[in-house]
């Protein structure tokens, strides 16, 4: 973006780029060492499922929540944790590559013959009732 905007002052697009691109930044808020895995962090809870609200008109699953988020890293494993990888962030030489390069060769978690699946096996919401 910072190359398109030649009519405006390009410092602060430049800037930011220079911070998205950060890699002590990006281990800082992204890397959960415990996992060895890039994961969101935030309020989070897996403990959740679709229930039949018969008393609506008509019927409708809604979302029951079992255990009360919390701030940690995302449980789950997916295409979403790949992006350091995929923008091209993590260098050649770095732990963070060869770990999440681990992970994508594992057949128990994305690689498969046919490609990568969007959600590892071992998540519980791999191939789970979730999108009514």
């Amino acid at each position: 973006m910072s190359t398109i905007l030649t009519s405006v002052p390009t410092d602060d697009y430049k800037e930011y780029l220079k911070s998205l691109n950060d890699f002590d930044t990006l281990n800082k808020l992204h890397w959960d060492t415990k996992r060895q895995v890039y994961s969101d962090y935030g309020l989070h809870t897996s403990s959740v499922k679709l229930v039949t609200d018969r008393d609506a008109n008509p019927p409708v699953k809604i979302r029951k929540v079992m255990k009360e988020p919390r701030l940690k890293f995302v449980d789950s494993f997916g295409y979403v944790n790949l992006f350091p990888f995929l923008m091209k962030l993590l260098p050649p030489d770095s732990l963070q590559l060869e770990a999440t390069l681990t992970r994508i060769n594992n057949e128990s978690l994305l690689w498969t013959d046919y490609g990568l699946r969007s959600l590892s096996k071992s998540d519980p919401f791999y191939i789970a009732e979730k999108s009514d």
